[in-house]
């Protein structure tokens, strides 16, 4: 355990996307020094470039969050860069973690790496008991190797981590490029453009049937700093709420967020992905210490990503 106090040096990999946004946010709070890396600056799948970051910084703690992210159809269109670009960023991460003493990693998985006929609800032991969905298998299979390298790591270096599961994330600063976000991301922005533009449909992947375990961001960044002072269990844990949630059901209070008076149009031969992923929450109240009862409920979480998108519309937000 490993309180972040005033003098330790924290490394926050993708510090500027989407759940670094908002865990960047948390750890300003503690007025640590944080170096972040930019991936238009910093290309962490070279070990050079790297290196020069662990080198110039000498980091304590690593939040390992640079990931190649996407949905369903990016994943499946360019299933190569995602599993090459995540398994280099994974490999140099913890190498240099290891050269440089690094006292703690903070690692985030994918909740997509499951097996696809895993029994619900997931229990992080499962993680390798099967072969995940096919439209994201590259992304997922490579992400899984955080677990090993975890595991690995500690056992010859003594290198200590944490790894998370999340459940489905959204919230502000998200992926809102139509082409490769996420579902709720997606619907924010259709529905807002529906409204701005007065148009009579919006168009959804699927047939709304499809649940899951959806997580608000910025619970999920608060969970890191806190396994990070406060666990040294190095198995993967999953963050999450507990409860599913159902793709019309989310479209329906979107609806009533937005004020949308249209019609909704479901397209049943677009991919959408499992029909449930239920997380077990089990080893979660035992790490978090009944944490997650206090995550933030879905329909606050959903209105203020969808106020925080209509007041960055116009501004640089991932369009």
């Amino acid at each position: 355990m490993i309180k972040l106090k005033n003098n330790i040096r924290c490394l926050v990999t993708g510090g500027n996307g989407f759940l670094g946004s908002h865990l960047i946010n948390q750890l300003k709070k503690k007025k640590i020094k944080i170096y972040i890396t930019n991936s238009k600056q910093n290309d962490l799948r070279d070990f050079n470039q790297v290196e020069k970051i662990f080198k110039k910084f000498k980091p304590k703690i690593v939040f390992n969050l640079a990931a190649k992210v996407g949905g369903i159809l990016d994943n499946k269109n360019k299933p190569a860069d995602y599993f090459f670009d995540n398994i280099q960023i994974i490999s140099n991460t913890f190498e240099l973690s290891k050269i440089y003493k690094v006292k703690k990693i903070i690692n985030v998985g994918a909740g997509c790496g499951y097996p696809l006929n895993a029994k619900e609800p997931l229990k992080e032991q499962d993680i390798f008991n099967g072969v995940p969905q096919k439209e994201s298998i590259a992304y997922s299979t490579a992400k899984k190797m955080l677990f090993t390298a975890a595991e690995a790591y500690n056992k010859q270096y003594g290198l200590k981590s944490n790894v998370i599961i999340p459940s489905n994330l959204y919230g502000e600063y998200d992926n809102f490029n139509l082409k490769e976000s996420h579902v709720i991301p997606a619907l924010v922005r259709k529905f807002y453009e529906s409204i701005l533009n007065k148009r009579k449909e919006v168009n959804i992947w699927g047939n709304g049937t499809a649940k899951r375990d959806f997580i608000y961001a910025k619970d999920v960044a608060e969970s890191l700093i806190y396994l990070c002072e406060y666990s040294n269990d190095i198995s993967p844990v999953n963050i999450c709420t507990g409860s599913q949630i159902s793709i019309k059901q989310i479209a329906q209070k979107l609806i009533k967020i937005s004020g949308f008076k249209g019609k909704i149009v479901w397209q049943k031969n677009m991919p959408e992905g499992q029909r449930s992923r239920s997380f077990s929450t089990l080893k979660l109240r035992k790490v978090l210490k009944n944490r997650h009862k206090k995550f933030t409920s879905i329909d606050d979480g959903l209105s203020r990503t969808y106020q925080w998108f209509q007041s960055n519309y116009k501004k640089n937000i991932r369009l």
